[in-house]
């Protein structure tokens, strides 16, 4: 009698515990996410291959964690595999050429909003001559706590090497030169709570061809790409423009060189030549003269040698050594030295839109002008 008594209890216990779990799924209070994301996609160097990463994660959800609707939910990783993949362009064949089993985020309650449910994660690839060099970071967010943590290594044909995640942002970089090869680029399209849902090619012309997909792109897309996403999302004007500029850069400073100068005499003219050509903005330059008697409406800033020594407000010091010669002026504020103030009662004054004052210097006065270069 105990035992069928004990027995109608537990099936009572597991019909309850059904019906609260069919009830959770139904109402939305309780969900298993699973999402699959292929992110940072780069060709190699002559364009036939494309490597990625690939993550696949599932979860369970607790509670709704719709932003600015309710609180956020309460979401546990249960399982997350990060892969390191590459693409053969000409046959479609997928290797996993690195593969981590495990995340910081698997086992760990968190606070999360729908859009990144199951954590946050980026990853940034860079193609190098002997392979790809990857960065990932995912970010654990807890109430009043938010955790970075970074993978960081180097994929080398028939090299075995070790990485691992570690404590720490691992500082990804913006979109690589390596994106767009022989006309090409590739890109990863947005998907579901932050796992992109497929990878395309776009062609100089605008052809868009799908290379990777994953579960979610056939739903998201059944429509076709919109054109206006990949126009949004296309990285094609900035990399052509960085090549672009690097390589008149690059011509710039042989030029100079043949003509005689030293490595940074050409750097620095090259500096010049690219503003001239309107590929830099206008830098200020610094203007020095001798004068006998510094103007009344001007402060006059008197500067001790030793500041010029320990290496303060060098581009002044450059200017009055060269007076009647422009000179470059440095970008931002001048730094301040416990043991003097010059510095920063030069920034005040600049900062107020004054483009003059007077240095007094080893018993000499010089009007010192900020020249605007203008086209």
């Amino acid at each position: 009698m105990r035992r069928r008594t004990r027995i109608a209890s537990i099936l009572v216990a597991l019909t309850l515990l059904a019906a609260v779990l069919v009830f959770g799924q139904w109402s939305g209070l309780m969900a298993v996410e699973h999402h699959r994301g292929v992110f940072a996609p780069v060709w190699d160097a002559d364009g036939r291959h494309v490597y990625f990463v690939e993550r696949e994660a599932s979860g369970v959800v607790l509670g709704f964690g719709y932003e600015m609707i309710s609180p956020p939910a309460l979401t546990v990783v249960m399982q997350d595999r990060i892969a390191l993949r590459r693409l053969e362009r000409s046959s479609g064949r997928i290797e996993t050429l690195r593969q981590w089993d495990d995340s910081p985020a698997v086992g760990r309650w968190v606070r999360r909003y729908h859009g990144a449910i199951l954590t946050s994660f980026s990853a940034s690839l860079d193609a190098t001559p002997a392979g790809i060099h990857y960065r990932m970071r995912m970010d654990i967010h807890k109430p009043g706590l938010a955790e970075s943590w970074g993978l960081t290594g180097d994929w080398i044909e028939g090299a075995a090497q070790a990485a691992a995640w570690r404590p720490g942002p691992p500082g990804l970089r913006g979109t690589p030169d390596h994106a767009l090869v022989n006309g090409r680029e590739v890109l990863a399209l947005p998907g579901r709570e932050g796992f992109p849902a497929a990878i395309v090619e776009v062609t100089a012309e605008g052809t868009v061809t799908s290379l990777v997909n994953t579960p979610a792109f056939a739903d998201l897309y059944a429509q076709g790409i919109p054109p206006q996403l990949i126009a949004e999302r296309s990285q094609r004007a900035g990399i052509e423009r960085r090549r672009e500029l690097a390589r008149v850069r690059a011509e710039s400073i042989a030029g100079f060189e043949a003509e005689g100068m030293t490595r940074i005499e050409a750097e620095l003219a090259a500096i010049d030549h690219m503003e001239d050509l309107g590929h830099y903005p206008k830098s200020p330059r610094l203007f020095a003269s001798i004068v006998e008697r510094a103007p009344d409406d001007l402060p006059t800033f008197t500067i001790d040698p030793m500041e010029f020594r320990v290496g303060l407000l060098s581009d002044i010091l450059k200017a009055i050594e060269s007076p009647g010669t422009e000179v470059h002026k440095h970008i931002g504020r001048y730094v301040r030295h416990r043991d003097y103030d010059n510095s920063e009662r030069i920034n005040a004054w600049l900062e107020q839109g004054h483009d003059q004052f007077v240095v007094a210097h080893e018993n000499r006065l010089y009007l010192i002008e900020l020249r605007y270069r203008r086209d």
